[in-house]
C-alpha cells in the first residue's frame, strides 16, 4: 500500500554525456532533468569522468549537490571482453567511484588506445561477480541487440552468465531500449519474464542528446536528509515490478538520430564521431570489436579462475 507521503517519479537510468558519445555536459543533463522533473542516469561508455566532474563541482557548489541527490542515478555502461555490455550503478556517486577505481582503473583494464569504444579487459562473468561483491545494481541493456546484447553471447557463456545473474536477481533489471528493433525488445521481455529469471523490466531512453520521452514510473518514499534518490530506486523497482502502463518507450525517429550524429560531429570532432560511427556499423552488422589489447588476451583465463568457484555455472 502506498503511503500518502510516497510519490511517483519518472526515472530514465540510461543516458550519456559529452564525455563519451553524448552532447550535453553532466551539469546540463541534471539541469534538464530538474526542469522535466525526472531522475536520470549518467552511464557513459566505460568511464565515469562525468560523475567525477559533478562530484568536483559539488565540492564548491551546494546546488550541484542537490541536483545530484534529487536527479542523478550514477552509473557506467561497461563493455566486457566478449563485447556485450552491462549497465552498472552505485547507490551513490562515491560508491560508484570506489567500485570503478578499484575494479577497472587500478587493474588497468581500459583499452589504452580507445578506452571508451573498446571492451575492458574483464570477462562479463567476472564483471557480474565484482558487481555482486560491491553490491552494485545491474541493468541488462538492449538484450536482443546483435553483439552488444548479452542475448548474442555464445551459448556456454550465456548459460554461465544467466546463472550469475539469477544468483543476484534482486539487483538485476532488464531494459527495453528505443534504439533497437521491436523484435530485439521482445527478446528482452521474453528473457526477463522467463520462469527461471522473473526479472523486472524498465524502459529507458539510452539518451545521447536531449530527452525524447522514454522513462519508467516508480513510487519512492520521501528523501531522507543527505540521502540520494539513487539509493531508493532499484529497491523500489524490485519491491514492485513496474507494470506495462508505467513503462513509456518512445522510439527514436531516424531524423532525430541523424541530428544527434551531426551534433556529436560538431561538438566532439571527427575522431569521436568516427569512433561512434564505427561502433554503430559493428553493431548493425554484428562485427566483433577490434582488439587493441589483443596481446593481453592470454591473461583472461587466469583472471576468471582466481578465487572463483563453480565456474561451469553449476
Amino acid at each position: 500500500m502506498i503511503r500518502e507521503a510516497d510519490k511517483q517519479y519518472r526515472i530514465d537510468p540510461h543516458g550519456h554525456t559529452e564525455y563519451t558519445d553524448g552532447v550535453l555536459s553532466p551539469l546540463e543533463v541534471l539541469q534538464e532533468a530538474e526542469q522535466e522533473e525526472i531522475i536520470v542516469g549518467i552511464s557513459d561508455h566505460n568511464i565515469i569522468e562525468a560523475i567525477r566532474a559533478l562530484m568536483g563541482q559539488a565540492q564548491h557548489d551546494s546546488s550541484v549537490t542537490e541536483l545530484m541527490r534529487h536527479h542523478l542515478i550514477p552509473g557506467v555502461e561497461i563493455q566486457a571482453r566478449e563485447g556485450a555490455e552491462l549497465l552498472v550503478y552505485g547507490s551513490t556517486p562515491a560508491h560508484l567511484d570506489e567500485f570503478y577505481r578499484r575494479e577497472i582503473e587500478e587493474p588497468n583494464l581500459l583499452d589504452e588506445e580507445e578506452p571508451i569504444y573498446e571492451p575492458v579487459d574483464m570477462s562479463i562473468i567476472d564483471l557480474v561477480r565484482q558487481c555482486r561483491r560491491w553490491e552494485m545494481e545491474i541493468v541488462v541493456p538492449h538484450y536482443g541487440a546483435r553483439h552488444y546484447g548479452i542475448g548474442s553471447l555464445p551459448h556456454d557463456v550465456r548459460r554461465r552468465l544467466n546463472h550469475e545473474l539469477r544468483s543476484y536477481r534482486n539487483h538485476v533489471c532488464v531494459e527495453r531500449n528505443p534504439y533497437v528493433s521491436r523484435f530485439a525488445n521482445l527478446k528482452a521481455i521474453t528473457y526477463a519474464l522467463s520462469r527461471r529469471n522473473r526479472l523486472p523490466i524498465i524502459a529507458s531512453s539510452d539518451n545521447h542528446n536531449r530527452r525524447h520521452g522514454s522513462y519508467t514510473e516508480v513510487t519512492l518514499p520521501p528523501l531522507g536528509r543527505d540521502q540520494f534518490r539513487s539509493e531508493q530506486i532499484f529497491s523500489a523497482i524490485h519491491r514492485q515490478h513496474p507494470a506495462w502502463d508505467k513503462q513509456h518507450l518512445e522510439r527514436v525517429p531516424l531524423l532525430k538520430a541523424i541530428r544527434n550524429t551531426i551534433a556529436l560531429l560538431s561538438q566532439g570532432g571527427w575522431r569521436n564521431a568516427r569512433s561512434m560511427l564505427l561502433r554503430e556499423v559493428r553493431h548493425q552488422f554484428g562485427i566483433p570489436p577490434s582488439r587493441n589489447s589483443s596481446p593481453q588476451e592470454p591473461q583472461p583465463e587466469k583472471r576468471e579462475r582466481v578465487g572463483v568457484a563453480g565456474e561451469d555455472g553449476s
